[in-house]
């Protein structure tokens, strides 16, 4: 199997999705860009290539259209 190279931002919001997942189940934007330590606007950007281009990500729908989508890491081994 290939390996994906990741930018540090793009690492950075893989790693913080993958931890709020574990804890609570899918994260949304805000708390995906809280753990990830970059502004939310940055972590969209990052999150559209990681559930586009990477396709690491998953982008899933929400019960809650105040709280936005929630995302959830695929199931593939980790990139380096």
């Amino acid at each position: 199997m290939e390996q994906l190279e990741l930018t540090e931002e793009q690492r950075r919001i893989y790693q913080a999705i993958a931890a709020v997942e574990a804890e609570r189940g899918p994260g949304t934007l805000h708390e995906i860009a809280v753990r990830g330590g970059l502004p939310v606007e940055r972590t969209r950007e990052v999150l559209s290539a990681l559930t586009g281009d990477k396709d690491l990500v998953r982008e899933l729908g929400t019960t809650q259209p105040d709280v936005g989508a929630r995302y959830s890491v695929k199931g593939q081994p980790f990139p380096s």
